[in-house]
């Protein structure tokens, strides 16, 4: 006998805490790379699209 313990999907506010979290790239922050310099803009090779500034 199989038994489904159902509890956690009585109101929409429960399942709401349960539910699988979802992750999209929006949810990201990305970091600022700060260099020495003036008017310094230096492409990052392993993050294309991405530089390092300076103040």
């Amino acid at each position: 006998m199989l038994i489904r313990n159902r509890r956690l999907r009585t109101n929409e506010a429960i399942r709401s805490l349960v539910r699988e979290t979802i992750i999209t790239p929006n949810d990201f922050i990305v970091p600022l790379f700060v260099v020495e310099g003036q008017n310094v803009k230096e492409e990052i090779a392993s993050m294309p699209n991405y530089y390092r500034y300076s103040l």
